[in-house]
């Protein structure tokens, strides 16, 4: 046979690898790939997952199965012409360059290969826009796969209100809006090929149900994902009150959004220790102690705004992470040891707080960090900022009691946003002035603390990592 030259997609070794398991730990050793005048055609499969790839063209016939090994020693993230050969029976001759220079392998293949057979398509589909890959990945970030208690390794899509519903016990994940050509509740076992970026091409996502499989194609992929028909999964609509109901509500800015992506996983902190305190009292402020610590660390969120009741709770950082990741500005609280509820007007989030015990109370030398203020003027450019540090004064223990603190000098954060060119350069000369204040206040206290001197260099440290957010 003679050989012939493919343009491999990088992005199949990443999906291959996220649905079949890593390179030393294979379930699926070949895929079988074909070439003919309609054009290219990918196939892998084992008992639960099978996947296609098409991509359309014309080639001359040429049919072979592929070791995965071989994917694992093509280097870069780019497609890149393959040679592939068969210069005697039983053997795949490969040839490809590797940072311009030239390379070739050859591999055994076994005396039988069985073609790939993938399950039959549906019959029926429902179309949904490209973003129900993004509510798939982040509905399997949701699941447990170590839980023996319900269906907690699943996602739940349930055909008549067209929603996707996930949990791991812990945390909750329902999302509205979508279609499916089915009336049932369809349990589909978690999967990770979701999380790579290839997936989402921006086309259509059909979906429907076929050999009691549940299967997705978008662009040139089409996926067969297993069901579990036995298992139960939890009311999750329980979990999730009304935001009528809630005491106390949270508009997060959207560039206090953008600060906690970037800042809130460098807080102090260690795997074992994720708690972040949430304190709405006049100001929104997270706060970490760590054990050590000589004083907590705080981030403020200058342009978040709280109503209803003043609130302190605990939980873990994690959770906000996500909210923060899935750009959900609205949460609503139910008292200390109330659900969570993040939302906007399709997804809703819901986690539970730690016990009151964990709340890290003010502390008069706390260590603030206060989100840059955002820019209204018609430039899309932010201004740049150094995030201004400063002491903080310690309010009253009793939650309710707490007023906001007034000041004859607003902070930059509370000046009304520059418009204009000289505007801006006013708004960054006070916030130099302010920070060199802080800076030169910050200075008087430490030589005050020679005794506490390493364990603050230690929270220094830390808090050089924080950077603006632009």
């Amino acid at each position: 046979m003679n050989p012939t030259t493919i343009w491999l997609p990088a992005a199949l070794r990443l999906v291959l690898r996220k649905l079949f398991g890593r390179w030393g730990q294979r379930r699926v050793p070949y895929f079988e790939l074909g070439v003919d005048a309609t054009g290219l055609r990918i196939r892998a499969s084992d008992a639960e997952i099978a996947v296609e790839y098409f991509q359309p063209g014309t080639h001359p016939p040429f049919r072979t199965a592929i070791p995965l090994v071989l994917l694992a020693e093509l280097s870069g993230s780019r497609d890149q012409p393959l040679e592939l050969s068969h210069p005697r029976a039983g053997v795949l001759l490969a040839k490809w360059q590797e940072r311009g220079i030239p390379r070739s392998q050859e591999y055994e293949l076994p005396a039988e290969l069985e073609p790939v057979v993938v399950p039959q398509l549906p019959e029926t589909w429902s179309e949904n826009p490209s973003s129900f890959v993004a509510a798939l990945r982040e509905a399997f970030a949701t699941t447990d796969d170590a839980s023996t208690r319900y269906a907690l390794q699943c996602v739940q899509l349930r055909g008549a209100s067209g929603e996707i519903g996930a949990t791991d016990g812990r945390q909750g994940l329902l999302q509205a809006g979508f279609r499916f050509p089915f009336q049932e509740d369809v349990l589909v076992k978690g999967t990770k090929v979701f999380e790579c970026s290839a997936l989402e091409t921006g086309s259509p996502v059909q979906v429907g149900l076929a050999e009691d499989r549940f299967v997705l194609r978008t662009g040139p992929w089409t996926f067969w994902l297993p069901t579990e028909k036995e298992s139960r999964f939890p009311r999750l609509n329980d979990s999730i009150p009304a935001v009528s109901e809630a005491t106390t509500s949270l508009e997060l800015g959207a560039s206090d959004l953008r600060f906690l992506r970037a800042n809130l996983a460098r807080l102090p902190g260690t795997a074992d220790d994720r708690k972040v305190t949430l304190d709405l009292n006049g100001s929104v402020a997270l706060r970490v102690a760590p054990a050590g610590a000589a004083v907590p660390t705080e981030l403020v969120l200058t342009r978040s705004n709280k109503s209803g009741d003043d609130l302190r709770l605990c939980f873990d950082r994690r959770f906000l992470a996500r909210v923060a990741a899935m750009e959900l500005s609205q949460l609503h609280l139910y008292g200390a040891a109330g659900v969570i509820r993040a939302s906007d007007e399709r997804r809703s989030y819901v986690w539970m707080p730690y016990a009151a015990e964990g709340v890290v109370p003010p502390h008069e030398q706390a260590l603030r960090v206060e989100s840059p203020a955002a820019s209204t003027s018609r430039s899309s450019t932010p201004v740049r900022s150094e995030i201004p540090l400063k002491r903080k004064s310690s309010p009253p223990e009793k939650v309710a009691d707490v007023k906001p603190t007034s000041r004859t000098q607003p902070s930059p954060a509370e000046r009304p946003l520059a418009t204009t060119s000289i505007d801006v350069a006013i708004a960054l000369q006070e916030q130099v002035r302010h920070t060199l204040r802080s800076l030169k206040y910050l200075i008087r206290q430490l030589k005050a603390e020679r005794a506490q001197q390493r364990l603050l260099k230690s929270t220094l440290a830390s808090l050089k990592q924080l950077q603006p957010v632009d």
